[in-house]
Protein backbone atom coordinates (compact mmCIF):
# COMPACT_ATOMS: atom_id res chain seq x y z
CA UNK A 1 0.00 0.00 0.00
CA UNK A 2 1.48 3.63 -1.00
CA UNK A 3 1.54 6.37 1.74
CA UNK A 4 0.74 9.05 -1.20
CA UNK A 5 -3.04 10.59 -1.10
CA UNK A 6 -4.85 11.28 -4.31
CA UNK A 7 -4.04 14.74 -5.62
CA UNK A 8 -6.65 16.30 -5.07
CA UNK A 9 -5.90 16.48 -1.40
CA UNK A 10 -2.78 17.61 -0.94
CA UNK A 11 -3.46 20.68 -3.27
CA UNK A 12 -3.08 23.41 -1.14
CA UNK A 13 -5.74 25.72 -0.65
CA UNK A 14 -4.42 28.81 -2.06
CA UNK A 15 -3.93 27.39 -5.29
CA UNK A 16 -7.54 25.35 -5.31
CA UNK A 17 -8.83 28.71 -4.97
CA UNK A 18 -6.87 31.00 -7.82
CA UNK A 19 -10.13 31.05 -9.81
CA UNK A 20 -12.34 32.17 -6.98
CA UNK A 21 -13.29 36.13 -6.69
CA UNK A 22 -12.09 37.38 -3.30
CA UNK A 23 -14.50 38.98 -0.97
CA UNK A 24 -14.13 42.06 0.43
CA UNK A 25 -13.35 42.91 3.62
CA UNK A 26 -15.29 46.06 3.48
CA UNK A 27 -18.56 44.39 1.81
CA UNK A 28 -20.63 43.94 4.90
CA UNK A 29 -20.52 47.82 4.76
CA UNK A 30 -22.77 47.26 1.15
CA UNK A 31 -25.64 46.84 3.49
CA UNK A 32 -27.47 50.23 4.68
CA UNK A 33 -28.46 48.66 8.03
CA UNK A 34 -25.10 46.90 9.12
CA UNK A 35 -23.02 49.88 8.25
CA UNK A 36 -25.91 52.22 10.71
CA UNK A 37 -25.55 49.64 13.46
CA UNK A 38 -21.41 49.36 12.96
CA UNK A 39 -21.32 53.46 13.06
CA UNK A 40 -23.48 53.51 16.48
CA UNK A 41 -21.94 50.47 17.91
CA UNK A 42 -18.64 52.52 17.44
CA UNK A 43 -20.07 55.68 18.63
CA UNK A 44 -21.37 53.97 21.46
CA UNK A 45 -17.88 52.63 22.53
CA UNK A 46 -16.08 55.42 22.20
CA UNK A 47 -18.54 57.20 24.35
CA UNK A 48 -18.05 54.11 27.17
CA UNK A 49 -14.36 55.12 26.85
CA UNK A 50 -14.90 58.88 27.35
CA UNK A 51 -16.79 57.86 30.21
CA UNK A 52 -14.38 55.84 31.87
CA UNK A 53 -11.75 58.41 31.65
CA UNK A 54 -13.76 61.23 32.41
CA UNK A 55 -14.53 58.84 35.79
CA UNK A 56 -10.85 58.21 36.51
CA UNK A 57 -9.93 62.30 35.76
CA UNK A 58 -13.03 63.25 38.19
CA UNK A 59 -11.71 61.09 40.36
CA UNK A 60 -8.32 62.50 40.09
CA UNK A 61 -9.00 65.96 40.88
CA UNK A 62 -11.34 65.06 43.87
CA UNK A 63 -8.68 63.09 45.72
CA UNK A 64 -5.16 62.15 44.99
CA UNK A 65 -6.06 58.52 46.44
CA UNK A 66 -4.23 56.05 43.75
CA UNK A 67 -6.14 53.14 45.09
CA UNK A 68 -9.67 55.33 44.82
CA UNK A 69 -8.66 55.86 41.07
CA UNK A 70 -8.43 52.31 40.65
CA UNK A 71 -11.68 51.69 42.24
CA UNK A 72 -12.99 53.52 39.27
CA UNK A 73 -11.87 51.74 37.04
CA UNK A 74 -12.43 48.34 38.44
CA UNK A 75 -16.17 49.99 39.52
CA UNK A 76 -16.29 50.09 35.39
CA UNK A 77 -14.84 46.29 34.25
CA UNK A 78 -17.23 44.86 37.44
CA UNK A 79 -20.86 44.57 35.48
CA UNK A 80 -18.89 43.44 32.42
CA UNK A 81 -17.23 40.39 34.11
CA UNK A 82 -20.07 39.82 36.37
CA UNK A 83 -23.18 40.52 34.17
CA UNK A 84 -21.70 39.04 30.65
CA UNK A 85 -23.04 35.43 30.71
CA UNK A 86 -26.51 36.34 32.09
CA UNK A 87 -26.64 39.34 29.58
CA UNK A 88 -26.00 36.91 26.57
CA UNK A 89 -29.08 34.34 27.73
CA UNK A 90 -31.06 37.40 28.44
CA UNK A 91 -29.96 38.78 24.40
CA UNK A 92 -30.66 35.38 22.73
CA UNK A 93 -34.33 34.84 24.47
CA UNK A 94 -35.90 38.44 24.11
CA UNK A 95 -35.76 40.68 20.90
CA UNK A 96 -32.43 41.84 19.93
CA UNK A 97 -33.68 45.27 19.54
CA UNK A 98 -35.24 46.01 22.02
CA UNK A 99 -32.44 44.67 24.21
CA UNK A 100 -30.42 46.71 22.29
CA UNK A 101 -32.30 49.73 23.07
CA UNK A 102 -32.90 48.99 26.85
CA UNK A 103 -28.87 48.56 27.38
CA UNK A 104 -28.22 52.00 25.52
CA UNK A 105 -30.66 53.84 27.05
CA UNK A 106 -29.47 52.41 30.49
CA UNK A 107 -26.03 53.42 29.76
CA UNK A 108 -27.03 57.28 28.44
CA UNK A 109 -29.18 57.63 31.33
CA UNK A 110 -26.28 56.59 34.00
CA UNK A 111 -24.26 59.41 32.01
CA UNK A 112 -26.48 62.04 32.02
CA UNK A 113 -26.94 61.50 35.97
CA UNK A 114 -23.68 61.89 36.02
CA UNK A 115 -23.29 64.55 34.43
CA UNK A 116 -25.66 66.42 36.51
CA UNK A 117 -24.09 65.41 39.54
CA UNK A 118 -20.65 66.76 38.38
CA UNK A 119 -22.42 69.88 36.93
CA UNK A 120 -23.97 70.85 40.43
CA UNK A 121 -20.93 69.77 42.42
CA UNK A 122 -22.55 66.84 44.15
CA UNK A 123 -20.17 64.63 43.07
CA UNK A 124 -18.36 62.57 46.24
CA UNK A 125 -15.58 59.51 45.67
CA UNK A 126 -17.90 57.10 46.98
CA UNK A 127 -20.58 58.17 44.71
CA UNK A 128 -18.58 57.60 41.72
CA UNK A 129 -17.18 54.58 42.68
CA UNK A 130 -20.54 53.67 43.20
Amino acid sequence: MADTAPASTTQPIAEAAIGAPRASPFAPFRHRMFLAIWCSNMLSNFGGQMQTVGAAWLMTSLTSRADLVALVQTAAALPILFFSLLAGAVADALPKRSVLLSAQIGMLASSAILSALTYFGWVTPALLAA
